[in-house]
């Protein structure tokens, strides 16, 4: 198993690494709530991207100190600031 950074799904994401990275390394990925957050903060909303949401969840989650939830619902609001252009500060998470 992997803990994938932020990062590597950026260059996922963008194509960067290309083929570089097989669909059976895929499979030994896992991800954390910080992780998910910080991608989906980023995660542009086109049509494949529900699909990528989707097989981000089905990925293994190493325990985090805080549940789940928390993680994948912060970025909502974070986006729905920057849509309406207008200074947004997140609440605190705890």
């Amino acid at each position: 198993m992997i803990l994938v950074d932020t990062s590597v799904w950026i260059e996922l994401l963008n194509g960067s690494l290309g083929s570089r990275v097989s669909e059976k390394e895929l499979l030994n990925f896992a991800t954390c709530g910080p992780v998910v957050q910080e991608v989906l903060q980023g995660l542009r909303q086109r049509p494949e991207s529900e699909a990528f949401r989707q097989g981000l969840f089905a990925l293994p989650i190493l325990s985090d100190p805080l549940p789940m939830p928390h993680f994948y619902r912060r970025p909502r609001f974070i986006v729905s600031g920057r849509q309406r252009a207008t200074r947004f500060v997140p609440p605190p998470i705890a």
